[in-house]
């Protein structure tokens, strides 16, 4: 079964391909640092891909079968799970890791259909290393963005030097409090002059914000095309899709 027959959520279309306008993302299931003292407890919990394909299915079960995989053999195991179990083919997107060209491949195995350049490599704002990169997504017929982490000198950066890249779409820390991003008001100016699709991480601060106020920030300052957030329990689950859910319906 097309992940669409079983979506409840909107979906955009970005670059001629359609997309849920929310993701479940998968830096809990890596035991991200920016989860503090909860990164080592979730690393231990997801190590086992059966945890990740349980949170996946409960997404599934609520109208969410659609991921933002980062290809840690842990999180691709669970998806594959997850779709078995349900027997959905998930929508995917996807974050290369540094090692590139192998992660790259990997995502194109899983079906992913837009591939962010990991933000490590973003980061660095070499002009020939993601044109080099953002031609082998080409080649595997998947759609290149950038993950950004340094946000504001990279949107900078980006809006200085976008014409000698490909790519039209970005992944970048969004959130109601400024966490990871910095001056909102001039990451917000940045992101309206390059015109680019926004893909918002980080919607939540790393579990700092309740979804109602999270949510509601990121999808009415109309910027935002899609957003990826973290979840680390079946009640987290449910409760942020139906928020997403109310939120998107009006």
């Amino acid at each position: 079964m097309n992940w669409k027959e079983r979506c409840e959520v909107p979906i955009v279309r970005i670059e001629g391909v359609e997309v849920p306008r929310v993701l479940i993302g998968s830096s809990p299931f890596i035991g991200a640092g920016q989860f503090g003292n909860r990164s080592i407890d979730y690393y231990k919990k997801f190590s086992d891909p059966e945890n990740i394909a349980k949170l996946l299915i409960t997404a599934a079960d609520l109208g969410l079968p659609a991921v933002h995989i980062i290809p840690y053999e842990t999180v691709m195991e669970g998806v594959r799970i997850a779709e078995k179990e349900t027997g959905i083919t998930f929508y995917k997107s996807g974050s290369t890791l540094p090692d590139t060209k192998a992660s790259i491949t990997e995502l194109q195995q899983l079906g992913v259909e837009i591939v962010f350049i990991h933000g490590v490599i973003t980061d660095r704002m070499n002009v020939r290393t993601i044109q080099n990169i953002e031609e082998h997504i080409l080649a595997k017929d998947m759609i290149p963005g950038v993950a950004i982490h340094n946000t504001l000198p990279v949107l900078d950066w980006l809006r200085d030097h976008r014409e000698h890249l490909t790519l039209k779409t970005i992944l970048v820390p969004f959130n109601l409090s400024g966490t990871f991003v910095g001056d909102m008001g001039k990451a917000q100016r940045l992101m309206k002059e390059l015109k680019m699709n926004v893909f918002a991480m980080k919607p939540l601060a790393a579990g700092a914000l309740p979804p109602e106020k999270a949510f509601r920030f990121i999808f009415e300052t109309k910027l935002v095309k899609v957003a990826t957030f973290g979840v680390a329990s079946e009640a987290e689950v449910q409760h942020s899709i139906t928020v997403v859910k109310n939120i998107l319906k009006g």
